[in-house]
């Protein structure tokens, strides 16, 4: 097998889950390597609100984003994604791509009219790569954009 054979392989046994209060330890690690501001009691009220996700093979926890979401959904809802992050060993096989394409399905699903995040400096190339609309740190999708 070649490794592009891998990689498709290792995203079938990949599924989204809303987060559990019991995966709250996991996801703080994952959102700490790019935030050092968050707390595991934060991270705890997002699961409670059922406003996390996660990307976990039957091991482990891959990938997370929370958000939350503005507006009236169905008229005019946003998705603010909070933050979306990849365990460290698994950055640069698409796992980070494949988690946006689940939060496009995902607002998509939810009457969201687009998401929009802020990135760190060195994720920039990151989104524009992924063809997320951007303007500095900002950026976002619009279901016009799919």
């Amino acid at each position: 097998m070649n490794g592009g054979t891998n990689v498709i392989l290792m995203f079938e046994k990949l599924k989204l889950k809303l987060a559990k209060r019991h995966d709250a330890k996991r996801i703080t690690h994952l959102f700490w390597s790019i935030d050092h501001g968050i707390r595991k009691k934060e991270v705890e009220d997002w699961i409670d609100d059922r406003e996390v996700f996660v990307l976990k093979d039957k091991k482990r926890i891959k990938g997370a984003f929370s958000f939350m979401t503005l507006g009236i959904l169905g008229l005019f809802g946003l998705m603010y994604v909070r933050k979306l992050a990849v365990d460290k060993k698994e950055r640069g096989h698409g796992l980070g791509s494949l988690l946006l394409s689940k939060i496009k399905s995902l607002s998509l699903k939810m009457g969201a009219t687009a998401f929009f995040l802020f990135s760190l400096e060195k994720a920039i190339q990151f989104y524009q790569k992924n063809k997320l609309n951007g303007l500095g740190r900002l950026f976002w999708w619009r279901k016009e954009d799919k």
